[in-house]
């Protein structure tokens, strides 16, 4: 498991003794941010898209893709349609998420071009501020997303929780 910024950090080392990886994205966002999402007081700063943990997701699985090994995610994002294309687009293709997830984001997947996919991470990991990351995701799910309703749009809220 890939929880910890230390881990994602040194994944070209790590992968090597390893037949897999599987990044726990619930963890690797608190450590990298130093927020318990549980903590009411801080939980606001909780936020994934931060550029440092794209960054260490993105970093952990190229190390994996090019060792030619798996590289999974768990945890909240991995339910969180919003971050899909990110995932496909650094060569994740295994997702563990809580059950109810799987309709909306198998849906979401089988819409998606790789290249696609590819580009927008490009993208991302130049934007060096959440607003335009999170802007950036949320312009690519509505419009990749079939059957979205462009009244209502991508809303964190109808997809999963972070607190």
């Amino acid at each position: 498991m890939v929880e910890i910024p230390s881990a994602a950090l040194s994944s070209e080392s790590i992968i090597k003794h390893c037949d897999f990886f599987s990044i726990g994205t619930n963890d690797l966002v608190q450590y990298t941010l130093a927020v318990d999402r549980t903590n009411e007081n801080v939980a606001s700063y909780y936020v994934p898209e931060n550029p440092a943990v794209l960054k260490l997701i993105y970093l952990t699985a190229q190390a994996a893709v090019n060792s030619d090994k798996i590289c999974a995610v768990c945890g909240e994002l991995a339910g969180d349609p919003l971050y899909t294309p990110f995932f496909l687009g650094v060569g994740i293709r295994e997702l563990s998420m809580q059950a109810n997830r799987i309709p909306e984001v198998k849906r979401y997947i089988r819409n998606i071009d790789i290249s696609q996919a590819e580009n927008l991470v490009h993208e991302l990991l130049k934007l060096p501020l959440v607003s335009d990351i999170k802007k950036l995701l949320v312009d690519f799910y509505n419009e990749h997303f079939p059957g979205n309703s462009s009244e209502t749009g991508y809303s964190r809220s109808s997809s999963s929780t972070y607190s």
